[in-house]
């Protein structure tokens, strides 16, 4: 009887258990139905009105899109511009994937050179053009003079190219011109008979010739006024590593650079001895020779004359060392040059001297051996190994030339040095020239 009822108690329980799984299927399969009955209806609302929430994007003007082409030139033409300021700032450049880059192999000098002048920026290659035919104004031509028949010849009459002997350039404007040439070694009459000048298209005569014994240079005169002139580069003017234009007697025109601005052959100790009364420097150009630019002239870029080629002198004679023969024919005085009679050696040409009276001092001329008894330096008192270290009660500076110095003066004019003798300072005064 107890295991009976058991029994049925046991089935009485399963049975519930079974109804309420049933009824937890059923509660479970009808939310299923609720949520894709609304899952339903969305998909159904978003298809019958498809923009209600997601709009469509409004398309541009033409304007909008021209100005934003405009915007994005204008973008990358400032960052071409900041670019290229960075890049040509400097030399090289570095990259991660190529290291240090040299710009300057693939971006010549010269074309990028600009000249900024009176706040206008050209381009050096454009002033070079402009230059050469303002200077082309000033020069002129030595011929042969043609002696001519009643008839001559058509081509017998042209004063062709290859017939021209020498260049001279117009350096005054009453009509005095500098010619390097030696005319063949003639005396001045004979050069004035046997020669011409062809200038500004029109052939003239010599009125006048003068040399210049010191640098060998001829000064020549035509019946000529107002005329276009080149004016002189100053000697503190004249520097190594300038730019300079170089022309020859074809008007062959070279562009290129001083390589040593007071250059002096020396081969020997002996050849460091300067005089006092003679000019010894001269010009070296970068790849120009006296011999394959043969009378020549050389200009800076202002304009300037700067150097003449001399093919007797085999040198280019420093437009200062012909300034004195210019102001002696302005003032129509004969050439001269005044003497003060003393060799000297510059103590920045001697290291290694070991006198003490020469130690510390960087710059100043020894006087080399006594001057001659008749010369003025003699007379006022300079002796051998005294250091000048004033000319004119101004220091003497390694940029000073002492010749020039002397050389520039009137003939009759004094000058006064300060020299250094045994350890004290002796003043020389007033030597006359």
């Amino acid at each position: 009887m107890g295991k009976e009822e058991s029994k049925a108690k046991k089935i009485k329980i399963k049975s519930g258990d079974k109804q309420e799984n049933t009824s937890k299927v059923k509660i479970k399969k009808q939310r299923e139905e609720k949520e894709q009955k609304i899952s339903n209806q969305e998909i159904a609302h978003f298809y019958r009105e498809p923009f209600d929430s997601l709009e469509k994007p409004a398309s541009l003007s033409g304007g909008a899109v021209f100005g934003l082409i405009i915007l994005t030139l204008v973008v990358g033409f400032i960052a071409g511009c900041i670019g290229s300021i960075f890049i040509f700032s400097s030399e090289t450049i570095s990259l991660p994937w190529a290291g240090e880059v040299d710009i300057t192999k693939y971006f010549p000098e010269k074309k990028v050179t600009q000249v900024v002048e009176k706040n206008i920026t050209v381009t050096e290659e454009i002033r070079e053009t402009d230059l050469i035919e303002k200077l082309g104004e000033s020069i002129g031509f030595v011929f042969p003079k043609k002696n001519l028949g009643e008839h001559p010849a058509f081509l017998e009459q042209i004063y062709a190219p290859w017939q021209r002997k020498s260049l001279v350039l117009a350096i005054s404007e009453d009509g005095w011109f500098v010619c390097s040439d030696d005319f063949q070694g003639q005396e001045l009459d004979q050069i004035k008979e046997n020669w011409e000048i062809l200038f500004n298209s029109t052939v003239y005569s010599i009125d006048q010739i003068k040399k210049d014994e010191q640098t060998g240079l001829y000064f020549l005169k035509l019946n000529l006024e107002n005329i276009p002139f080149v004016k002189l580069a100053d000697f503190k003017k004249i520097k190594t590593g300038q730019r300079i234009l170089v022309v020859d007697k074809f008007l062959r025109w070279l562009y290129t650079s001083i390589s040593h601005a007071h250059w002096r052959a020396i081969s020997k100790t002996e050849d460091l001895v300067r005089s006092s009364d003679k000019f010894s420097e001269s010009i070296l150009c970068q790849g120009v020779s006296v011999q394959n630019f043969p009378n020549s002239l050389v200009f800076n870029l202002k304009g300037e004359l700067v150097a003449l080629g001399s093919l007797p002198a085999n040198r280019f004679i420093p437009s200062w060392q012909v300034q004195k023969a210019i102001n002696c024919l302005s003032q129509d005085k004969q050439i001269t040059y005044p003497v003060l009679g003393i060799d000297y050696i510059l103590i920045q040409e001697a290291p290694g001297l070991l006198s003490a009276r020469f130690k510390g001092f960087t710059c100043g001329a020894i006087v080399y051996g006594n001057p001659p008894a008749s010369s003025p330096a003699y007379t006022k008192g300079l002796r051998n190994a005294d250091l000048i270290i004033k000319v004119d009660g101004e220091e003497f500076t390694e940029k000073d030339n002492l010749t020039y110095l002397i050389l520039r003066k009137q003939k009759g004019e004094k000058i006064s040095f300060t020299v250094l003798r045994n350890g004290e300072e002796v003043e020389i005064k007033d030597i006359p020239l």
